[in-house]
Formats: C-alpha cells, structure tokens, sequence
C-alpha cells in the first residue's frame, strides 16, 4: 500500500492502474496529410487483444493536440473535458476489438 502526500483538499487525483499483459494493445498510424499549414488529418488503428477466458472492459483513451474532430470511427467516442478521446471497448474471450479512427487536428 502506498500513500498520496502533499495533495491540496478538493484537488484531483490520478491513478493509473497499470498495465494488463493478457489484455495488450498495439497502435499504429495508417495515415497523415498536410491538408493546409494548420491542419491535418491522420488514421489511426488500436488493436486491443485479450488472453483471458473471460471478456474484458478497456478504456482507450488518446490524447489529441490542439482543436479536434473525429470524422469517422468504427466505435463510438467520448469526448473528455481534458481534450482527450475515449473509447470504451467489450473484448471477448480470446479475441480482439480493432479500433480505427480520422482525426482532424487544427494547431
């Protein structure tokens, strides 16, 4: 057991729980173009896989710079009020869910 110090009252806490290695995730970029100085549009493709006999519950969550717009996906995002995506995916058994992403980004 660990402690949290040195905490202001009424601030936030992070706590990351961690890394599953019967549950990895791979992540790749599958494109990018310039579309002008300020904007770009990139894919991206998350493919989670489980190990374990039963089925698992992922949160995958993508930090995004700048001004964002998902224009398509394959599951369904939330958009957090840090400015980050998430996606909350049900992998089965054995199996694997494939997360794919377009993002536009203006800086």
């Amino acid at each position: 057991f660990r402690s949290i110090s040195h905490i202001a009252e009424g601030d936030d806490v992070t706590i990351s729980g961690g890394r599953d290695y019967d549950a990895p995730a791979t992540r790749e970029q599958t494109s990018f173009v310039h579309a002008s100085d300020m904007v770009t549009i990139s894919a991206w493709r998350i493919t989670v896989r489980n190990a374990k006999p039963r089925p698992v519950s992922v949160k995958v969550i993508e930090a995004i710079p700048g001004a964002w717009e998902i224009l398509k996906e394959n599951n369904t995002h939330t958009k957090n009020d840090d400015g980050t995506a998430q996606w909350d995916l049900q992998i089965p058994p054995k199996g694997q869910v494939v997360l794919e992403y377009n993002v536009k980004t203006q800086l």
